[in-house]
């Protein structure tokens, strides 16, 4: 909610999913291509963050190259491999909400690279 109330007052219109499959129901239609940036947590109900993360590389890439990944687990062995081969930035909790402006601006200038996914 912190974070919905933060975009919002930057004049950002903010859509939420509950959990992971949510998510993925609201980026599949094409119009989903107009969403400026996909925030993830890892750890979510039913459809995971990875899993969502492997989706939209594979079945959108033009959303997959706005995607920010939050997470506080970067300790667990399958964490630690996903954060080996992903290229998308991670924003590690707790965070600083300074740290998720200055992610969130480098992802919309196109400043974070796509390769290695």
């Amino acid at each position: 909610m912190a974070l919905r109330r933060y975009l919002e007052r930057r004049g950002w219109q903010v859509d939420e999913a509950e959990d992971g499959a949510q998510a993925q129901r609201l980026l599949e239609p094409p119009e989903a291509a107009a969403y400026r940036l996909v925030i993830t947590d890892l750890r979510m109900p039913g459809r995971t963050g990875l899993e969502l993360h492997d989706w939209l590389a594979a079945e959108r890439p033009d959303l997959f190259g706005r995607l920010i990944i939050a997470t506080g687990d970067v300790a667990s062995p399958e964490i630690q491999a996903f954060l080996q081969r992903t290229s998308r930035p991670v924003l590690e909790k707790p965070f600083e909400l300074s740290r998720l402006a200055a992610m969130v601006e480098e992802v919309e200038r196109g400043e974070i690279g796509l390769e290695g996914d």
